[in-house]
């Protein structure tokens, strides 16, 4: 009798092993299988927007290439001004096309240390900015073609400097090479020059000036000066004629 009991027990266990196993096997699919495309699979993954790499940051290595742009581009002002500073007049044009008037003053200053000193390397200087047409001076430049010409006005050009004065677009500058030209012309020194001439050549020049020049306060001052200047010419006029008589 107890054998029978034990053998009900232990059939009845297996009877509910059975059942639990067959409750935990997912059901049989029927129809087709579900397939998934490329782009539906690509879109459950959400978009990775940080650094590609292990060591990848965008912004720094934009910063990165700023700062090598900009050591190359010193390096090449460096260079065009050591070329300046050795006397080489072809630098202006590329100092204007690298780095626009900023770069050809200096490059133009760089010049003016040989120029200061001699006499050769300013007149190759002058006649370099005269001819190309488009180049402009400087106040720096403008002085040191004034003091040369005051030591020997008989011997350089008067247009010549009026023109380097003008093309400084210094409207003071300018003013003060027509006022050193016309004491000179008082002092009988130029005796080729009439009163007609000398304000015919000073009213010309002036309008090399930069409008900006001519439209500034010192450039108002200059224009009073200059009509004053007419006058005084126009004046001199009869006398000049009556002294050649």
């Amino acid at each position: 009798m107890e054998a029978f009991i034990v053998i009900a027990i232990f059939l009845l266990a297996l009877l509910a092993a059975a059942f639990a196993l067959r409750q935990r096997k997912p059901p049989k699919l029927t129809g087709a299988p579900q397939t998934f495309s490329t782009a539906q699979r690509n879109d459950q993954l959400a978009e990775w927007t940080g650094p590609r790499g292990l060591f990848d940051d965008p912004e720094r290595d934009a910063a990165f290439a700023r700062d090598e742009a900009e050591r190359a581009r010193a390096a090449q002002h460096a260079a065009l001004l050591a070329r300046a500073a050795a006397g080489e007049l072809n630098v202006l044009a590329e100092a204007d096309a690298q780095g626009g008037d900023e770069l050809y003053q200096q490059a133009l200053n760089e010049l003016m240390q040989r120029a200061r000193v001699d006499d050769e390397a300013l007149q190759a200087l002058v006649n370099h900015i005269t001819q190309t047409g488009h180049w402009r001076a400087n106040a720096a430049l403008a002085a040191a073609v004034l003091a040369r010409w005051q030591r020997a006005p008989e011997k350089h050009a008067l247009g010549e400097l009026l023109h380097i004065a003008a093309l400084s677009d210094e409207a003071a500058v300018y003013q003060q090479t027509v006022e050193a030209a016309l004491a000179v012309w008082c002092a009988g020194r130029l005796g080729w020059a009439t009163p007609h001439n000398l304000h015919a050549l000073i009213e010309s020049e002036y309008w090399i000036l930069a409008p900006a020049a001519r439209q500034s306060g010192a450039g108002f001052v200059l224009k009073r000066r200059l009509v004053a200047v007419r006058r005084e010419l126009a004046a001199a006029t009869p006398r000049a004629s009556s002294a050649q008589l």
